[in-house]
């Protein structure tokens, strides 16, 4: 969820979910929750109240509209089977076969549903590759060199992807990260990738780790900045997870704390739905591989005052990006 201009809208939901089973789409207007308004629960910063936990069996009352019809629903959390693609498709596109898939999460489980896009583009024969990573907040840095191997292929094969380094007390445990030789391999020399500010950490890795071997153009918004990550140790009975390195490419680069730079600047379009060529950033994604240049949509936008937009989730869900 997350909340655009003092209205609480939702971004992404699983297809299984309890929430999917009464209502709840992308775009779905968030109205109240357990008889207090949205305006009232922000003024009064009841988030954490009416929320309440994730335990299993929290029930929660909300009204919703979903293209202003309105209706009332209950929900009771439940465990979900998460997974990472949301969508993918080909476009065919002035002769050329275009791959576009929906990436929410670098998890173990992201593989194997790479490995069946991949399989598609592959046999497909695509020409150009759109990875929708506007909600991805990270994961597990094997992951992220997996795809950046599917990606380069032939281009990037065994050299080096990413280097960990640690800081001058721990110099020994630096170690690197090469590109390995994947079946589905699509042997590209250059990617577009929607982003947004919510696209971080090991997502901005695998930007970063393949721009020395290929142009990575993004659309949508500056990424969040976090060219840092952890393996975490256990400790009294818990489990830390501190800053322990940087993350650099085979150039030498990581400093992009302030997050890394589209070419093109547009906010997320909630109104339709991922994969659909009329949703504004891949409409524009599409205009920058038709014409090499940003439309005047997007000029426009840079030009505008940004809508204030504030996320909801906390913890896990913050890092998965949806309910």
């Amino acid at each position: 969820m997350e909340q655009y201009d003092g209205r609480l809208f939702v971004k992404l939901v699983y297809r299984d979910s309890p929430a999917y089973r009464v209502g709840f789409r992308r775009g779905t207007e968030i109205l109240e929750i357990n008889e207090r308004a949205i305006g009232e629960i922000e003024s009064e910063n009841l988030w954490r109240t009416v929320l309440g936990d994730s335990l299993v069996g929290t029930k929660g009352v909300f009204k919703i509209s979903n293209s202003g019809v309105e209706k009332i629903v209950t929900i009771e959390t439940e465990i979900v089977q998460t997974y990472s693609i949301f969508a993918d498709k080909i476009i065919d596109m002035d002769g050329k076969r275009i791959g576009y898939f929906f990436l929410n999460i670098f998890i173990e489980l992201t593989r194997s549903e790479l490995e069946i896009v991949f399989e598609k583009f592959k046999r497909e024969g695509i020409d150009e590759l759109i990875i929708d990573m506007r909600y991805n907040g990270g994961g597990r840095v094997s992951v992220a060199k997996y795809l950046a191997s599917l990606i380069g292929g032939d281009n990037t094969d065994e050299s080096l992807f990413e280097t960990l380094e640690f800081n001058d007390k721990y110099t020994r445990l630096n170690s690197t990260i090469n590109f390995t030789k994947e079946k589905n391999s699509l042997n590209l020399d250059r990617v577009f990738v929607i982003s947004t500010s919510n696209t971080c950490s090991a997502s901005e890795m695998l930007i970063n780790g393949l721009r020395p071997y290929m142009d990575v153009h993004l659309i949508g918004s500056k990424t969040c900045g976090k060219p840092v990550g952890m393996r975490g140790s256990d400790f009294c009975g818990k489990h830390l997870s501190p800053i322990q390195f940087k993350l650099v490419n085979a150039d030498g680069y990581g400093d992009y704390f302030s997050g890394i730079t589209p070419v093109c600047n547009l906010p997320d379009d909630i109104y339709h739905s991922l994969g659909e060529r009329d949703e504004a950033m891949l409409k524009e994604t599409l205009f920058f591989i038709k014409n090499g240049i940003c439309s005047t949509v997007s000029k426009r936008y840079q030009m505008q005052k940004r809508s204030i937009k504030k996320s909801l989730l906390n913890g896990f869900q913050r890092e998965i990006d949806a309910i």
